[in-house]
């Protein structure tokens, strides 16, 4: 698929890709992890930063519950 070469290279966004796919930027994304293509490239920091939102995240929703 062209349009994922595209995109694993960087000359393409999702959503452009997605377009010459004929589809939806999210449905590209899906087809292309199916299809073995990384579609998050986050360095080290970027994914500790991430991590330490959802576990914030985690924790506000555990605590409403608790009450």
């Amino acid at each position: 698929m062209l349009a994922l070469k595209l995109f694993e290279v960087g000359r393409l966004s999702s959503g452009e890709a997605g377009q010459l796919c004929g589809m939806g930027r999210v449905e590209f994304l899906f087809a292309a992890s199916r299809a073995g293509e990384p579609v998050v490239d986050l360095d080290d920091e970027e994914l500790a930063a991430e991590f330490d939102k959802a576990s914030t995240i985690t924790h506000r929703g555990a605590e409403s519950h608790a009450h």
